[in-house]
């Protein structure tokens, strides 16, 4: 968070003093989809935990995210791109979901696990332990890309969580190369 923190300001500052240059800053709701592996994330998590055979256990689990896929992510950066390029377009950005779009972290779970097959009643369970805090409701507020840019997220809550799912359940099969060619193709043309 800091270092998100600390390039935001870096480049509020850089727009202020060089106001001739297209400079942006693009903010992202939390993206899910294929191809993230770092630990402590909650998809890998769920991933290793769910091919394991175990139930992952959730710190906050009515912490509210922006959830979305990362294909809608880059898209908003690329019209974004497009739109400096064309128009000199600056400022600030937000590509998240609706904020209509209000999905628990307990509700992403649950419904990645009944994607992945899980049939257990709970497809998690609750860590009460002391944690660091966490903010328990965050959303993102991409109206201005919606307005300015015609941005639109095309994927909603259940169908990245599919996507998602999909990718990794097949990437022992295919490729990770074929399953992110297909899955952009898809995008593409929905």
């Amino acid at each position: 968070s800091a270092s998100k923190a600390a390039a935001d300001i870096a480049t509020q500052s850089w727009i202020k003093s060089f106001a001739t240059t297209p400079v942006a800053i693009a903010r992202a709701g939390n993206v899910i989809g294929g191809g993230d592996w770092a630990t402590d994330r909650i998809i890998p998590d769920l991933v290793n935990a769910y091919a394991s055979g175990n139930l992952p256990t959730l710190r906050y689990p009515e912490a509210i995210r922006p959830w979305q896929h990362v294909l809608d992510c880059l898209n908003g950066y690329l019209v974004l791109v497009n739109a400096q390029l064309s128009r000199g377009l600056m400022g600030e950005w937000n590509f998240g979901p609706s904020l209509e779009q209000k999905h628990s972290v307990a509700e992403l779970v649950t419904t990645f696990a009944s994607d992945w097959g899980v049939v257990e009643r709970q497809a998690w369970k609750s860590d009460g332990s002391e944690h660091p805090h966490e903010a328990g409701y965050l959303l993102l507020d991409s109206t201005k890309a919606r307005k300015e840019l015609g941005w639109i997220d095309k994927l909603g809550f259940a169908e990245s969580i599919s996507w998602t799912v999909n990718w990794y359940k097949n990437s022992d099969i295919l490729s990770m190369r074929s399953l992110c060619e297909n899955q952009i193709n898809q995008f593409a043309r929905s």
